[in-house]
């Protein structure tokens, strides 16, 4: 018999949320608040679809209990990396990192 899916629920970390504003911030005084706007909403649609995909993640390095995917517009540009945990039938995303940065020490560093 198959097994029923999970119902899974995504919930942004308080850091998670600060690192939103900070790329809302950064991208609002590069382009537009428009712009900051729209990419905003493509990485919170991002891990919101981590209710129904949660595997499409891969785990991270020597840190078996947190995962992350990688989110960009285009294969070719920069983008950020969301990590994340599964805490019962809830997805906690603990962080997000621009692609560009050295993700796995900042993590390291933060959660140390």
């Amino acid at each position: 018999m198959a097994r029923k899916p999970r119902n899974l629920t995504v919930s942004l970390s308080p850091q998670a949320r600060a690192a939103l504003d900070e790329i809302w911030d950064w991208n609002c005084e590069k382009y537009n608040s428009h712009h900051a706007d729209r990419y905003v909403r493509f990485l919170r649609s991002a891990v919101e679809r981590l209710a129904h995909e949660f595997f499409a993640g891969k785990g991270v390095p020597k840190r078996p209990e947190l995962s992350f995917i990688t989110i960009r517009r285009s294969q070719r540009g920069h983008g950020h990396v969301a990590v994340y945990a599964l805490l019962g039938n809830t997805i906690v995303v603990i962080d997000f990192f621009h692609t560009a940065q050295d993700w796995q020490r900042r993590l390291r560093d933060e959660i140390d």
